[in-house]
């Protein structure tokens, strides 16, 4: 197993949560909470789960290459990443976007990533 995997295309920048969704979903705040008041905030986060979980699956599988293997199910990683996404954006908006977008991100990324890394195994 090698430690360095910047051979490997990884969605670090690409997929979720992006700077970009993070300012939207803080510009839309209101909106956020009108949900959760009129009960849609679990199907919205199961959505948000099942679509994200989806899109990083199908990222992973078009990235990753014949000499790569997972070190955990690919279907196991991507509901990681998604998981954590979700519950980490359902508790920055239900807390009132205690931190910028920016923080949020970077607090993402050192939470998730050791372990996505951890999960990418190279054959060499």
């Amino acid at each position: 197993m090698l430690r360095d995997h910047s051979h490997i295309s990884t969605p670090k920048d690409e997929v979720l949560p992006s700077l970009a969704l993070l300012k939207h979903m803080q510009e839309y705040l209101p909106i956020h909470k009108a949900l959760v008041r009129g009960g849609a905030g679990d199907l919205l986060y199961k959505k948000m789960h099942d679509y994200w979980s989806r899109t990083i699956e199908a990222y992973f599988s078009a990235h990753m290459t014949q000499k790569h293997k997972m070190a955990v199910p690919l279907p196991i990683l991507a509901n990681y990443i998604a998981g954590s996404c979700t519950n980490l954006i359902k508790w920055w908006l239900e807390h009132n976007i205690p931190c910028s977008p920016e923080e949020m991100l970077h607090i993402f990324q050192l939470l998730v990533w050791p372990g996505v890394e951890a999960a990418l195994v190279s054959e060499e």
